[in-house]
């Protein structure tokens, strides 16, 4: 807040002689205003002139709401930027000019007080904002000197404006990150040579929060967004394909940044992707994986039958022909750190027919069959004398990772709200499940938090621990009060009624019948007639009701139909009522008038 002024009036409270004091009247005298103070009793007991209440010691004013204070140890902004000179007035001036381009496009701050030539291209309001930041950062106008930002500037800046930035803009500048900085360009085949078109499997496990995403499409979308951080030359189409992924929809990105937002895993993740791939820039991986699946002997490469099958003999596995295909796959998975759902054809492994029987002979097989694989991959990249390890993935301690806590548990070390933040928090009409969400604590600590402090609704098991069956029972079968109707009177949910009921033995209606009868609030059973209360039983009782109260006044049944827009129905046959005709009426005969004519005058 940068004001430091303070309304005065009827209602204002200050802290006056060690009392707190309440302005109940204001008066004009010759000497000057005045006003009348009254304590917290009610009692009025000072008049004291409003000059003396502002200056003197003994008087402090008490805000409702932030902002500064008179024993504040800086002076607010008003107050410093009143006491500039004039060159020194302009210059701020200037600045501020600056910031509103950046920010609106005009300097005045609103295209109603735009100046010639303005918006200027660069700060258009349809530029994005990081590009028009970057313009004014390297605008010699806006340093004093002349000389641009240096990059501790820049990243300090960065730091600030990067949550009103898109996902990719925080990603390519690595804003949640603790040294943000412009991206590079020109170094996208060299970063693609380092990353695997399936991110490491380690890697993944750790950013995964939860197990929210699927693994093969998260670790995929991993690696493409490791190829994006840092650089400014590469969209997400070109990011695929530089990894040998298949083309598709620009909209996965943002589904998976979306529910990484959800999750409140999307900075965590930002942040050490941008550092995995700074350092990779830095330390490259040992493994060239752009030359792997360019290399036709690598990406194509065939398994040693004869081998296989001998190992599978020696450990007495059984195996068979499908299974040595998926040991060739997964032997090319190996070398490229490709899934066999993009291999080329006829390699492709279908997954709607064979990837989760792949999964499987993954994961499922022997220790001593994996380290065959190892061996034969191993000995294939001597032949082609290629010096580089298998497989091979980052050291944890390159970045500084953080876990995720699972869903519905808090992670270690969280702050528990206060009494006086629980009670704000329901005032807002917030839910215990949001109060946890925005806490970061689970569910069950804030509910016994609130019973403890006497906070929000009962425990429904003490409710119907003290719940007399006899009240309940004259409440749901006698007065024909539905649970929900019930429930919402003890505070507790309806479920928890329901089958607390069933313990006892009440007889559960169904149907039409457990509804609220539309009597209940008016006595019950006791106060009407027989007929009365089972003809506003039957379903849609109220409506036929209603509809027959409107009809007087109408010259005829037709117009009255017309009128409520329903249909008239057929007028009965001619003869004497059958029993089976009576039958069909409701209760007491009260049959709908609109199911039969009759005379207006009736």
């Amino acid at each position: 807040m940068s004001g430091a002024a303070v309304r005065v009036g009827v209602g204002t409270r200050f802290l006056y002689e060690g009392d707190v004091a309440e302005v109940v009247e204001m008066l004009s005298t010759a000497a000057g205003n005045q006003v009348l103070l009254k304590d917290a009793a009610g009692r009025r007991f000072a008049r004291v002139s409003v000059r003396e209440l502002l200056t003197s010691d003994r008087a402090r004013v008490i805000p409702d709401g932030p902002g500064p204070s008179a024993d504040d140890p800086v002076d607010p902004a008003s107050v410093v930027l009143a006491e500039l000179i004039d060159p020194e007035r302009q210059h701020v001036l200037e600045r501020t000019a600056h910031v509103r381009e950046v920010l609106t496009g005009y300097r005045a701050g609103a295209a109603e007080l735009a100046q010639d030539g303005e918006p200027r291209r660069e700060y258009a309001p349809n530029q994005p904002l990081y590009d028009r930041y970057a313009a004014k950062a390297a605008s010699p106008s806006f340093w004093t000197d002349g000389t641009p930002a240096s990059p501790a500037l820049h990243g300090a800046l960065l730091k600030r404006i990067g949550p009103r930035l898109n996902p990719a803009i925080q990603l390519r500048y690595g804003t949640a990150t603790p040294t943000p900085c412009r991206p590079r360009c020109g170094h996208r085949e060299t970063r693609a040579a380092s990353i695997p078109s399936l991110f490491w499997r380690g890697w993944t496990l750790r950013l995964n929060p939860g197990g929210l995403f699927d693994p093969l499409p998260y670790r995929q979308a991993l690696s493409v967004l490791l190829h994006i951080a840092g650089l400014g030359d590469l969209d997400y189409a070109a990011a695929r394909s530089l990894l040998g992924l298949p083309p598709v929809s620009n909209a996965v990105c943002p589904y998976f940044t979306k529910k990484l937002r959800q999750a409140g895993a999307w900075e965590p993740v930002v942040a050490v992707l941008s550092q995995l791939a700074r350092t990779l820039d830095d330390h490259p991986a040992p493994i060239d994986y752009g030359r792997r699946r360019r290399w036709r002997r690598l990406c194509a490469a065939t398994l040693h039958g004869t081998a296989w099958r001998a190992a599978c003999t020696q450990i007495r596995y059984r195996s068979s022909e499908r299974q040595e295909r998926f040991a060739r796959l997964h032997l090319i998975e190996l070398l490229t750190g490709s899934h066999p759902c993009h291999f080329p054809p006829p390699l492709t492994l279908s997954p709607s027919f064979d990837g989760e029987d792949y999964t499987t002979f993954v994961f499922a097989r022997p220790a001593q069959l994996s380290a065959h694989l190892h061996q034969q991959a191993q000995t294939l990249l001597r032949h082609l004398r290629i010096d580089e390890p298998v497989t091979w993935e980052p050291p944890f301690d390159w970045v500084g990772t953080r876990r995720f806590s699972e869903p519905g548990k808090e992670s270690p070390g969280t702050a528990l709200p206060s009494e006086h933040e629980l009670r704000t928090h329901i005032d807002d009409g917030l839910r215990p499940g949001q109060i946890a969400r925005l806490s970061g604590c689970s569910r069950q600590r804030i509910g016994k938090l609130m019973a403890s402090s006497g906070i929000g609704p009962p425990a429904p098991r003490e409710v119907l621990r003290t719940l007399d069956p006899t009240w309940l029972r004259e409440q749901y079968e006698d007065n024909h009060r539905s649970f929900a109707d019930i429930a919402a009177d003890l505070g507790i949910p309806p479920s928890d009624l329901a089958r607390h009921a069933r313990k006892l033995g009440l007889a559960i209606r169904h149907g039409v019948a457990a509804h609220k009868h539309i009597l209940a609030d008016h006595g019950g059973p006791a106060a009407f007639s027989t007929t009365v209360w089972a003809v506003f039983a039957s379903r849609g009782a109220e409506q036929r009701i209603k509809r027959f109260l409107a009809i007087p006044g109408h010259p005829d049944l037709n117009h009255a139909a017309k009128h409520l827009g329903v249909r008239t129905a057929r007028p009965p046959a001619p003869g004497p009522p059958t029993r089976a005709r009576c039958r069909r009426r409701t209760p007491g005969h009260c049959a709908p008038p609109w199911r039969h004519q009759a005379d207006s005058r009736r």
